[in-house]
């Protein structure tokens, strides 16, 4: 199940040589991963799936803030074969496959390519920073908001400027 879950992440991501080497930590990280999404899944669950307008609820209980964009875009890659034959009830294994296309497992070795750093959802170090925002972590301190406003218009002063050069 793994190898072949790590090929179709890769070859939807546009990698095409999809050889798997299997790490047994790459291994164990990803079955607590499916474990953990199974769970949460359960959880959600009301009759024979989750309904399309929930994926976002879901992804969220497991620890995952993507925009509704994201989700849409994941979607047709998964989904991209016929779209009539899905209905909007969502089972268990194609969400968690959305949830590891969206967010590869260790063993895939990609880059992820889905998640862009923003002002309002950061990704540092390959990790969301918006779940910190979201949970209130004592590491984060009131800003500044001279300084805020003084790097803001800095960047956008930066930007003009490059702006007009390259014009």
């Amino acid at each position: 199940m793994y190898c072949r879950q790590i090929h179709r992440i890769k070859h939807r991501l546009g990698l095409w040589r999809t050889r798997q080497i299997i790490n047994f930590a790459e291994l164990e990280e990803w079955m607590d991963r499916k474990k953990f999404y199974e769970t949460m899944f359960a959880k959600r669950e009301y009759w024979q799936g989750l309904e399309r307008s929930e994926l976002l609820k879901f992804f969220n209980d497991c620890g995952h803030f993507p925009t509704q964009q994201q989700i849409d875009q994941i979607w047709d890659l998964v989904h991209k074969d016929n779209h009539e034959k899905y209905s909007e009830i969502i089972k268990k294994s194609n969400a968690i496959e959305m949830l590891f296309t969206l967010y590869p497992p260790q063993g895939a070795h990609v880059q992820n390519r889905q998640l862009k750093s923003t002002w309002l959802r950061p990704v540092v170090n390959g990790e969301e920073g918006y779940k910190y925002i979201v949970s209130g972590h004592p590491i984060l301190k009131r800003a500044n908001i001279q300084i805020v406003g003084k790097l803001v218009s800095t960047s956008i002063r930066e930007r003009k400027m490059r702006q007009r050069y390259v014009s």
